[in-house]
């Protein structure tokens, strides 16, 4: 009914298909906004498409929104630490002086 409603942790024990086919239909029917939170990187493949529709938190807690780079997907981009200051900018050496060898 044209409000926001907030969701944290929207992908908790939820199946990876389902909570894409909910997210498509609050794209397609919804009536306000929804914002939510997930660890599930499934979700950016459905709202990819839209302007504004995907924010990551920094690592020092500021958000930085998704802008379109050619073929560039998001959920690649994130994965790779190409996303400015992602907690995933990170090497598997980095790992050696934590875990070892």
């Amino acid at each position: 009914m044209g409000g926001i409603v907030f969701i944290d942790e929207m992908d908790s024990n939820l199946n990876d298909v389902y909570l894409c086919k909910l997210i498509e239909y609050f794209m397609y029917y919804g009536e306000g906004q929804l914002c939510f939170t997930t660890h599930n990187l499934d979700p950016m493949s459905v709202l990819k498409e839209n302007k504004n529709s995907i924010d990551f938190l920094s690592s020092d807690n500021h958000l930085v929104s998704w802008r379109a780079r050619g073929n560039a997907s998001p959920e690649n981009c994130y994965k790779n630490g190409m996303i400015e200051d992602s907690p995933f900018n990170i090497d598997a050496s980095d790992f050696v002086g934590i875990l070892g060898r």
